[in-house]
Formats: C-alpha cells, structure tokens, sequence
C-alpha cells in the first residue's frame, strides 16, 4: 500500500476514535462547549499588529473579526485545480495564478478578502498526450 493511502487512513482513524469518544461523553461534552453565550474575549483588542493581507486563511480570527467589523463586506472564493500540463508546467499552475489575481482583485476592489483557494475540481479531460 502507498505511503499516501497509509496516511489517509490514519488520518480517517483519528477522525473516527474523535467522534466515538465524543459520542460516549454525551451531555458532558455538550454542556463544556456550550454556544448559547458568545465568549468572553470577543471584544478583546488584538495583542500584536494586523498582517496586511486579504487572504483569511492568513490572518487570525482576530485578525478576520477586526476586518469585518472595520467594513470588509466581500469574499472571493476561487476555484484552481491540478491538471496535466506536459513536462514543463507545474500542475497547480491555475492555483498559483489565481492566488495572484485573487490578491490583485481585492486589493483594488477594497473592502474583499480572498477565502481559501478550492484547489481540487473536476476536470473534463484527465488525460492529454503531450
């Protein structure tokens, strides 16, 4: 078996043995990760300077808060993919492209941040003779 397909399946495991043990503990579980009242440090200011980037997954959720509460009213979600490029092209050229526009966009349209790049999508055409 290849090493990929070992780690799917440890990953897979790890989810399972979770969301068992989550299921045993019951109302434990639930009365410790109670929703009903937002937490405490919300309204806390953020303890180190802002990045300056517009993509989420860069940011902290502080970071994230304090863009929309300061008029961010936009989200790219952009999708790449990997595909067969023949021998020279690095298979996630779209993704490496898009990160790019992605950044450029909302830069000049203000007030956009960029989620993260959904970079598996299903391409018609698998395979090309190059």
């Amino acid at each position: 078996m290849a090493p990929t397909k070992l780690l799917l399946i440890s990953y897979l495991s790890l989810i399972s043995l979770s969301l068992s043990s989550q299921h045993r503990e019951g109302t434990a579980a639930a009365k410790r990760y109670d929703n009903s009242t937002p937490p405490d440090d919300l309204g806390d200011p953020r303890p180190i300077e802002a990045r300056d980037t517009v993509f989420i997954e860069e940011m902290t959720w502080m970071e994230v808060r304090d863009a929309l509460k300061g008029g961010n009213t936009s989200i790219i979600i952009a999708t790449g993919g990997i595909e067969q490029n023949g021998p020279y092209v690095a298979l996630g050229k779209h993704n490496f492209v898009l990160r790019q526009d992605c950044e450029a966009i909302a830069r000049l349209l203000g007030n956009t941040l960029v989620a993260p790049i959904l970079s598996l999508i299903h391409i018609s055409e698998p395979t090309r003779p190059y």
